[in-house]
Protein backbone atom coordinates (compact mmCIF):
# COMPACT_ATOMS: atom_id res chain seq x y z
CA UNK A 1 0.00 0.00 0.00
CA UNK A 2 2.92 2.15 0.82
CA UNK A 3 4.48 1.90 -2.49
CA UNK A 4 1.31 2.57 -4.08
CA UNK A 5 0.56 5.65 -2.54
CA UNK A 6 4.11 7.01 -3.02
CA UNK A 7 3.66 6.33 -6.91
CA UNK A 8 0.52 8.41 -6.88
CA UNK A 9 1.99 10.63 -4.96
CA UNK A 10 4.89 11.05 -7.62
CA UNK A 11 2.46 10.99 -10.58
CA UNK A 12 0.56 13.85 -9.18
CA UNK A 13 3.15 16.24 -8.28
CA UNK A 14 4.49 15.57 -11.91
CA UNK A 15 1.75 16.65 -13.14
CA UNK A 16 1.54 19.39 -11.67
CA UNK A 17 4.32 20.69 -11.73
CA UNK A 18 4.20 24.74 -12.20
CA UNK A 19 6.64 24.96 -15.66
CA UNK A 20 9.06 22.42 -17.01
CA UNK A 21 12.63 22.63 -15.71
CA UNK A 22 15.49 20.61 -16.55
CA UNK A 23 16.29 17.65 -14.38
CA UNK A 24 19.00 17.87 -12.52
CA UNK A 25 20.40 14.22 -14.49
CA UNK A 26 20.14 15.62 -17.51
CA UNK A 27 17.41 14.99 -20.31
CA UNK A 28 14.63 12.31 -20.17
CA UNK A 29 15.47 8.47 -19.96
CA UNK A 30 13.79 6.39 -22.13
CA UNK A 31 11.35 4.39 -20.68
CA UNK A 32 13.64 1.39 -20.78
CA UNK A 33 16.27 3.54 -18.82
CA UNK A 34 13.78 4.61 -16.49
CA UNK A 35 12.85 1.48 -15.38
CA UNK A 36 16.19 -0.40 -14.90
CA UNK A 37 17.55 -1.72 -12.05
CA UNK A 38 20.32 0.22 -9.90
CA UNK A 39 23.90 -0.12 -11.09
CA UNK A 40 24.82 -1.48 -7.75
CA UNK A 41 22.61 -3.89 -8.22
CA UNK A 42 22.88 -5.21 -11.67
CA UNK A 43 26.24 -5.07 -13.26
CA UNK A 44 29.69 -6.29 -12.83
CA UNK A 45 28.39 -9.97 -11.02
CA UNK A 46 28.52 -11.90 -13.92
CA UNK A 47 30.40 -15.33 -12.56
CA UNK A 48 30.88 -16.56 -16.86
CA UNK A 49 34.78 -17.28 -17.94
CA UNK A 50 35.38 -15.12 -20.87
CA UNK A 51 37.55 -13.01 -22.75
CA UNK A 52 36.81 -10.74 -25.30
CA UNK A 53 39.48 -8.81 -28.07
CA UNK A 54 38.37 -5.24 -29.10
CA UNK A 55 40.38 -3.73 -32.38
CA UNK A 56 39.52 -0.21 -33.45
CA UNK A 57 40.40 0.94 -37.63
CA UNK A 58 39.61 3.43 -39.92
CA UNK A 59 38.53 0.72 -42.71
CA UNK A 60 35.74 3.48 -43.96
CA UNK A 61 38.66 5.72 -44.72
CA UNK A 62 37.05 8.68 -43.38
CA UNK A 63 38.63 11.83 -42.26
CA UNK A 64 38.49 11.71 -38.35
CA UNK A 65 41.73 9.70 -37.56
CA UNK A 66 42.34 7.12 -34.42
CA UNK A 67 44.14 8.76 -31.39
CA UNK A 68 43.83 12.07 -30.17
CA UNK A 69 42.12 14.83 -32.26
CA UNK A 70 44.15 16.34 -34.33
CA UNK A 71 44.49 20.52 -33.61
CA UNK A 72 42.71 22.33 -35.26
CA UNK A 73 40.50 19.77 -36.84
CA UNK A 74 36.87 20.78 -37.63
CA UNK A 75 33.99 20.38 -40.44
CA UNK A 76 33.60 22.94 -42.92
CA UNK A 77 30.58 26.21 -42.16
CA UNK A 78 28.05 26.30 -42.22
CA UNK A 79 27.72 22.88 -39.70
CA UNK A 80 28.73 23.41 -36.28
CA UNK A 81 32.60 21.98 -35.66
CA UNK A 82 32.99 18.70 -34.86
CA UNK A 83 29.36 17.40 -35.98
CA UNK A 84 29.72 15.85 -38.84
CA UNK A 85 33.24 14.47 -41.02
CA UNK A 86 33.44 16.45 -44.74
CA UNK A 87 31.49 14.13 -47.31
CA UNK A 88 32.95 12.69 -50.21
CA UNK A 89 32.21 15.51 -52.90
CA UNK A 90 33.72 17.91 -50.15
CA UNK A 91 36.81 15.67 -49.93
CA UNK A 92 37.10 15.77 -53.66
CA UNK A 93 36.67 19.47 -53.50
CA UNK A 94 39.77 19.36 -51.62
CA UNK A 95 42.12 17.87 -53.30
CA UNK A 96 41.17 19.67 -56.49
CA UNK A 97 42.05 23.00 -54.28
CA UNK A 98 45.13 21.32 -52.91
CA UNK A 99 46.16 20.55 -56.60
CA UNK A 100 45.36 24.32 -58.35
CA UNK A 101 47.47 25.22 -55.01
CA UNK A 102 44.67 27.13 -53.78
CA UNK A 103 42.08 27.19 -50.99
CA UNK A 104 39.33 24.74 -51.41
CA UNK A 105 35.59 25.93 -50.96
CA UNK A 106 33.66 23.74 -48.47
CA UNK A 107 30.35 24.31 -48.32
CA UNK A 108 31.53 27.74 -48.23
CA UNK A 109 34.13 28.49 -45.69
CA UNK A 110 38.21 29.23 -46.82
CA UNK A 111 39.91 26.11 -45.95
CA UNK A 112 43.69 25.23 -46.82
CA UNK A 113 42.97 21.04 -47.32
CA UNK A 114 46.57 19.22 -46.50
CA UNK A 115 47.59 15.51 -46.03
CA UNK A 116 48.64 13.80 -42.69
CA UNK A 117 49.64 10.40 -42.85
CA UNK A 118 48.15 9.43 -46.12
CA UNK A 119 44.25 11.02 -44.71
CA UNK A 120 42.96 14.45 -45.33
CA UNK A 121 42.53 16.69 -42.76
CA UNK A 122 41.18 20.42 -43.21
CA UNK A 123 42.87 23.61 -40.75
CA UNK A 124 39.28 25.83 -40.87
CA UNK A 125 40.30 29.56 -40.84
CA UNK A 126 36.84 30.24 -39.60
CA UNK A 127 36.43 27.99 -36.86
CA UNK A 128 38.97 26.21 -34.49
CA UNK A 129 37.51 22.65 -33.24
CA UNK A 130 38.74 22.19 -29.34
CA UNK A 131 35.58 20.07 -28.38
CA UNK A 132 37.16 16.47 -27.84
CA UNK A 133 34.22 15.05 -26.55
CA UNK A 134 32.75 16.02 -29.89
CA UNK A 135 35.54 14.73 -31.95
CA UNK A 136 35.44 11.26 -29.71
CA UNK A 137 31.67 10.82 -29.89
CA UNK A 138 31.57 11.60 -33.93
CA UNK A 139 34.86 9.81 -35.17
CA UNK A 140 33.88 6.91 -37.35
CA UNK A 141 36.13 4.39 -36.59
CA UNK A 142 35.52 0.59 -37.09
CA UNK A 143 35.50 -1.86 -33.91
CA UNK A 144 36.13 -5.52 -34.72
CA UNK A 145 34.97 -7.52 -31.39
CA UNK A 146 35.81 -11.63 -30.67
CA UNK A 147 34.20 -12.91 -27.56
CA UNK A 148 35.21 -16.19 -26.24
CA UNK A 149 32.71 -17.92 -23.30
CA UNK A 150 33.26 -20.83 -21.56
CA UNK A 151 30.00 -22.23 -21.15
CA UNK A 152 30.99 -25.74 -19.34
CA UNK A 153 34.00 -28.07 -18.63
CA UNK A 154 33.78 -29.05 -22.72
CA UNK A 155 32.50 -26.18 -24.54
CA UNK A 156 33.39 -22.91 -25.82
CA UNK A 157 31.28 -20.48 -27.51
CA UNK A 158 32.27 -17.56 -29.52
CA UNK A 159 30.72 -14.57 -31.34
CA UNK A 160 32.12 -12.02 -33.70
CA UNK A 161 30.81 -8.39 -33.61
CA UNK A 162 31.61 -5.88 -36.14
CA UNK A 163 30.41 -2.28 -35.45
CA UNK A 164 31.02 0.69 -38.22
CA UNK A 165 29.21 4.02 -39.13
CA UNK A 166 28.71 5.39 -42.95
CA UNK A 167 27.58 8.54 -43.67
CA UNK A 168 25.66 8.86 -40.50
CA UNK A 169 24.23 5.52 -40.53
CA UNK A 170 25.59 3.01 -37.49
CA UNK A 171 25.65 -0.97 -38.15
CA UNK A 172 26.53 -3.23 -36.11
CA UNK A 173 26.75 -7.53 -37.43
CA UNK A 174 27.05 -10.43 -34.82
CA UNK A 175 27.90 -13.85 -35.54
CA UNK A 176 28.19 -16.79 -33.18
CA UNK A 177 29.19 -20.04 -33.16
CA UNK A 178 25.71 -21.68 -34.05
CA UNK A 179 25.78 -19.70 -37.26
CA UNK A 180 23.54 -17.03 -36.01
CA UNK A 181 23.69 -13.76 -37.80
CA UNK A 182 22.22 -10.91 -36.72
CA UNK A 183 22.15 -6.70 -37.68
CA UNK A 184 20.95 -3.29 -36.60
CA UNK A 185 21.31 -0.60 -38.46
CA UNK A 186 20.43 3.00 -36.94
CA UNK A 187 20.59 6.45 -37.93
CA UNK A 188 20.48 8.92 -35.03
CA UNK A 189 19.56 12.17 -36.74
CA UNK A 190 16.79 10.98 -39.58
CA UNK A 191 14.49 14.00 -38.72
CA UNK A 192 15.67 16.68 -35.54
CA UNK A 193 15.51 14.92 -32.85
CA UNK A 194 14.44 11.41 -34.36
CA UNK A 195 16.25 8.01 -34.48
CA UNK A 196 15.11 4.99 -36.41
CA UNK A 197 16.65 1.22 -36.08
CA UNK A 198 16.58 -1.41 -37.86
CA UNK A 199 17.40 -5.08 -36.93
CA UNK A 200 17.20 -8.79 -37.66
CA UNK A 201 18.34 -12.00 -37.12
CA UNK A 202 18.84 -15.23 -39.48
CA UNK A 203 18.86 -18.09 -37.25
CA UNK A 204 22.26 -20.54 -37.85
CA UNK A 205 21.28 -23.51 -40.35
CA UNK A 206 17.64 -21.76 -41.79
CA UNK A 207 17.52 -19.76 -45.73
CA UNK A 208 16.90 -16.41 -45.38
CA UNK A 209 12.89 -16.90 -46.54
CA UNK A 210 12.66 -17.71 -43.24
CA UNK A 211 14.11 -15.03 -41.15
CA UNK A 212 11.81 -13.59 -38.82
CA UNK A 213 10.22 -10.30 -39.72
CA UNK A 214 13.24 -7.18 -39.03
CA UNK A 215 12.10 -5.30 -35.58
CA UNK A 216 11.97 -1.19 -36.49
CA UNK A 217 11.97 0.95 -33.48
CA UNK A 218 12.06 5.07 -33.16
CA UNK A 219 12.82 6.95 -30.83
CA UNK A 220 12.07 10.75 -30.52
CA UNK A 221 13.39 13.79 -28.40
CA UNK A 222 12.07 16.92 -27.75
CA UNK A 223 12.67 19.69 -24.81
CA UNK A 224 11.60 17.95 -21.58
CA UNK A 225 9.75 14.39 -23.66
CA UNK A 226 10.89 11.25 -25.18
CA UNK A 227 8.52 8.99 -26.95
CA UNK A 228 9.64 5.30 -28.58
CA UNK A 229 8.18 2.96 -30.80
CA UNK A 230 8.78 -0.65 -31.57
CA UNK A 231 7.17 -3.06 -34.73
CA UNK A 232 8.19 -6.74 -34.55
CA UNK A 233 5.97 -8.91 -36.75
CA UNK A 234 2.48 -7.61 -35.39
CA UNK A 235 3.80 -6.39 -31.98
CA UNK A 236 3.67 -3.21 -31.37
CA UNK A 237 5.21 -1.28 -28.15
CA UNK A 238 5.24 2.34 -26.96
CA UNK A 239 6.21 4.23 -24.21
CA UNK A 240 6.98 7.90 -23.42
CA UNK A 241 8.48 9.90 -20.65
CA UNK A 242 8.24 13.23 -19.52
CA UNK A 243 10.32 15.54 -17.09
CA UNK A 244 8.63 18.44 -14.95
CA UNK A 245 11.74 19.70 -12.39
CA UNK A 246 12.99 16.49 -10.50
CA UNK A 247 10.28 14.57 -11.56
CA UNK A 248 10.49 11.95 -14.36
CA UNK A 249 6.83 9.96 -15.38
CA UNK A 250 6.48 7.11 -18.13
CA UNK A 251 4.04 5.11 -18.94
CA UNK A 252 4.51 1.90 -21.74
CA UNK A 253 2.00 -0.08 -23.26
CA UNK A 254 1.88 -3.02 -26.21
CA UNK A 255 -0.84 -4.09 -28.96
CA UNK A 256 -1.34 -7.19 -30.77
CA UNK A 257 -2.95 -6.67 -34.43
CA UNK A 258 -3.38 -10.24 -34.56
CA UNK A 259 -6.63 -10.16 -32.58
CA UNK A 260 -6.54 -6.40 -31.94
CA UNK A 261 -5.85 -6.40 -27.86
CA UNK A 262 -4.28 -3.97 -25.82
CA UNK A 263 -1.78 -5.27 -23.28
CA UNK A 264 -1.50 -3.84 -19.64
CA UNK A 265 0.16 -0.61 -19.35
CA UNK A 266 3.14 0.05 -16.91
CA UNK A 267 3.52 3.29 -14.95
CA UNK A 268 7.16 4.74 -13.43
CA UNK A 269 7.88 7.72 -11.68
CA UNK A 270 11.72 8.52 -10.77
CA UNK A 271 12.68 11.43 -8.55
CA UNK A 272 16.13 12.64 -8.05
CA UNK A 273 17.44 14.39 -5.37
CA UNK A 274 21.05 16.22 -4.76
CA UNK A 275 22.62 13.07 -4.36
CA UNK A 276 20.07 10.20 -4.59
CA UNK A 277 16.98 9.12 -6.50
CA UNK A 278 13.96 6.78 -5.81
CA UNK A 279 11.84 5.24 -8.73
CA UNK A 280 8.60 3.56 -8.48
CA UNK A 281 7.69 0.82 -11.37
CA UNK A 282 3.61 -0.17 -11.12
CA UNK A 283 2.91 -3.11 -13.80
CA UNK A 284 -0.43 -3.40 -14.75
CA UNK A 285 -3.27 -1.45 -13.85
CA UNK A 286 -4.37 -3.97 -10.33
CA UNK A 287 -1.58 -2.42 -8.17
CA UNK A 288 -0.60 -5.96 -7.34
CA UNK A 289 2.88 -5.50 -9.22
CA UNK A 290 4.56 -2.62 -8.06
CA UNK A 291 8.60 -2.03 -7.43
CA UNK A 292 10.87 0.52 -5.68
CA UNK A 293 14.05 1.08 -6.12
CA UNK A 294 16.59 3.55 -3.82
CA UNK A 295 20.03 4.83 -4.79
CA UNK A 296 22.18 6.74 -3.31
CA UNK A 297 25.69 8.14 -3.86
CA UNK A 298 27.17 8.54 -0.33
CA UNK A 299 30.56 9.83 -1.30
CA UNK A 300 32.67 9.78 -4.33
CA UNK A 301 33.85 6.04 -3.80
CA UNK A 302 30.78 4.71 -2.44
CA UNK A 303 27.09 3.98 -4.01
CA UNK A 304 24.46 1.98 -2.26
CA UNK A 305 20.89 0.87 -3.39
CA UNK A 306 18.13 -1.16 -2.49
CA UNK A 307 15.11 -2.51 -4.51
CA UNK A 308 11.72 -4.02 -3.18
CA UNK A 309 8.79 -5.96 -5.24
CA UNK A 310 5.81 -6.69 -3.58
CA UNK A 311 5.46 -9.40 -6.38
CA UNK A 312 6.83 -12.08 -3.78
CA UNK A 313 7.64 -9.48 -1.54
CA UNK A 314 11.27 -9.76 -2.71
CA UNK A 315 14.01 -7.52 -2.25
CA UNK A 316 17.75 -6.99 -2.48
CA UNK A 317 20.91 -4.30 -1.34
CA UNK A 318 23.90 -3.82 -2.41
CA UNK A 319 27.03 -1.38 -2.45
CA UNK A 320 29.66 -0.55 -5.22
CA UNK A 321 33.06 0.55 -3.85
CA UNK A 322 35.86 2.03 -5.83
CA UNK A 323 39.01 0.97 -3.82
CA UNK A 324 41.19 3.10 -5.93
CA UNK A 325 41.36 4.84 -9.45
CA UNK A 326 41.87 1.49 -11.16
CA UNK A 327 39.71 -0.78 -9.01
CA UNK A 328 36.77 -1.33 -7.85
CA UNK A 329 34.42 -4.20 -5.88
CA UNK A 330 30.88 -4.50 -5.81
CA UNK A 331 28.34 -6.73 -3.70
CA UNK A 332 24.47 -7.67 -3.06
CA UNK A 333 22.36 -10.19 -1.39
CA UNK A 334 18.67 -10.49 -1.93
CA UNK A 335 15.63 -12.01 0.25
CA UNK A 336 16.30 -15.65 -1.36
CA UNK A 337 19.84 -15.73 -0.02
CA UNK A 338 21.71 -15.31 -2.80
CA UNK A 339 25.02 -13.39 -2.04
CA UNK A 340 27.10 -11.80 -5.31
CA UNK A 341 30.27 -10.44 -5.11
CA UNK A 342 31.57 -8.75 -8.06
CA UNK A 343 35.48 -7.12 -8.68
CA UNK A 344 36.63 -4.93 -11.54
CA UNK A 345 40.49 -3.45 -11.85
CA UNK A 346 41.54 -2.36 -15.08
CA UNK A 347 45.22 -3.59 -15.70
CA UNK A 348 46.73 -1.36 -18.36
CA UNK A 349 44.89 1.48 -20.48
CA UNK A 350 43.09 -1.28 -23.04
CA UNK A 351 43.29 -4.37 -20.88
CA UNK A 352 40.70 -4.60 -17.72
CA UNK A 353 40.22 -7.93 -15.65
CA UNK A 354 36.58 -8.18 -13.96
CA UNK A 355 35.94 -11.23 -12.00
CA UNK A 356 32.21 -12.72 -9.83
CA UNK A 357 31.31 -14.95 -7.13
CA UNK A 358 27.73 -16.04 -6.67
CA UNK A 359 27.11 -18.03 -3.11
CA UNK A 360 23.81 -19.55 -2.48
CA UNK A 361 23.71 -18.87 1.69
CA UNK A 362 21.51 -21.76 2.31
CA UNK A 363 23.59 -24.19 0.71
CA UNK A 364 27.15 -22.95 0.51
CA UNK A 365 28.25 -25.70 -1.83
CA UNK A 366 26.08 -24.37 -4.47
CA UNK A 367 28.54 -21.61 -5.70
CA UNK A 368 29.84 -20.04 -9.22
CA UNK A 369 33.16 -18.34 -9.62
CA UNK A 370 33.68 -16.63 -13.03
CA UNK A 371 36.81 -14.62 -14.52
CA UNK A 372 37.14 -12.48 -18.00
CA UNK A 373 39.24 -10.18 -19.38
CA UNK A 374 38.36 -7.54 -21.80
CA UNK A 375 41.69 -6.35 -24.27
CA UNK A 376 41.14 -3.40 -26.50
Amino acid sequence: MFLRSALVVALAASANAAAPMRLRGGAPATYAKLTEGANALTDGYSTQSKISVSHGSDLNGVSFVSGPRPAHFCTPWPAPPCLQPPTAPQRVRALRGRVRGGAANWAGAPTVPHEDGGKIRCTCLQHHCNNDEHYANNRQDSTLKSTFTRDSASKISALFDAKSSYQGVNLDAKLDGSGTISGEASYDEIIPGAKLTVSGKLEGGKAVKDMAAPKISTEYRKDNMVACASVEGSNLVASGVVEAGDFQVGASTTYDANDGTMGDPSFAARYKGGNFAVTAVANGLKGDDVSATYTQTVSDDLDVAGSFSSDGNKFSVGANYKLDGDAAVKGKINSDGILNVGYQRQLTKGATLNAGLEVDTNNLDNRKVGVSLAVK
